[in-house]
């Protein structure tokens, strides 16, 4: 059996660390966008020899890759593109599969681990599908959630996804293996619904309507890809990292404004909407990471308000 992967990003590392381990031969292909992201993948394969086709912003190079190394088995991970299903023989498309880091059809999208986070799923969904002609809408041969923690945070959840795969890929390389047929899942009740790429708007805090526990799932959706959620400090941009809800919630007086700076005496306490507060740990700001407990020193002082 050969193994194709089709991925711009290090989140495919444990996958192919899975195939080599399990002697399985493998290549890669990629169209890398930002080679930092990239890295990872370019290390791992030359350690192991394994052989790297990037795409150049070549449509045709991905055909002329399988036609090339003609895998049985193709796994897409963290690649942006639409392939042409026409292209695939029909044994090759019912072997090639897309790894979706969230529940379908529910969290459809570019980036589901971002949207599964602001929004306080009460779980993490890895799916595993096979590809049509539609982004995210092949059917689901292969799931797994594992309830969501307080502390999950945007690239510990990636992190955490790129390991709970490896359990769908060896599914279905047992399956293949064996020559047997590979089930799809029965279909989901949740409604369809497509999350696009966030842009400001989405990891901007709304101090106004945003109750504390969702500005907490905010922050923890950037963080570290956006350096945190957004916000405005003396009309400069701030960003989050790090918050929490302070315990226990003692409701702030009615009169005090969302986003004001209530505590600055070596921790940064912020009134939220619904009369809670949140505790910042850590800030980016001025193009540096300022830790709570030196916020004062910063300018970050009680009375103050952020949002503005």
């Amino acid at each position: 059996m050969k193994a194709g992967i089709v991925s711009n990003s290090e989140i495919c590392v444990p996958l192919l660390q899975l195939l080599q381990q399990n002697r399985i031969p493998v290549s890669v292909f990629a169209n890398v966008e930002d080679r930092s992201q990239f890295l990872g993948v370019d290390h791992f394969c030359k350690s192991y020899s394994i052989p790297v086709q990037e795409a150049g912003g070549s449509s045709a190079a991905l055909y002329d890759w399988l036609d090339q190394t003609r895998p049985d088995v193709v796994f897409i991970i963290g690649y942006r593109h639409l392939i042409d299903t026409s292209r695939l023989s029909p044994a090759l498309l019912s072997h090639t599969f897309n790894i979706h880091f969230g529940p379908l059809p529910s969290f459809k999208g570019p980036n589901p681990v971002f949207w599964q986070l602001k929004k306080g799923t009460e779980t993490i969904t890895v799916s595993i599908h096979r590809i049509n002609d539609r982004y995210d809408e092949g059917p689901v041969v292969w799931a797994k959630e594992v309830p969501r923690q307080p502390h999950f945070n945007y690239g510990l959840v990636n992190n955490l996804c790129s390991q709970l795969l490896l359990e769908g890929a060896v599914y279905l390389l047992q399956l293949i293996g064996q020559q047997k047929t590979i089930p799809a899942l029965p279909a989901s009740p949740a409604k369809k619904a497509y999350h696009k790429r966030p842009v400001l708007q989405d990891v901007l805090i709304a101090w106004d309507t945003m109750p504390a526990k969702e500005i907490v799932h905010l922050v923890n959706a950037c963080n570290p890809w956006n350096k945190g959620a957004m916000t405005f400090y003396n009309r400069a941009d701030v960003k989050i990292l790090d918050a929490a809800i302070v315990r226990p919630a003692t409701p702030l007086p009615a009169t005090t404004l969302p986003g004001t700076i209530i505590a600055d005496a070596g921790h940064l306490h912020i009134a939220c909407c619904d009369r809670q507060a949140i505790n910042i740990n850590m800030l980016f700001a001025y193009n540096s990471f300022i830790p709570a407990y030196q916020g004062r020193e910063w300018g970050f002082a009680a009375g103050k308000k952020f949002g503005a």
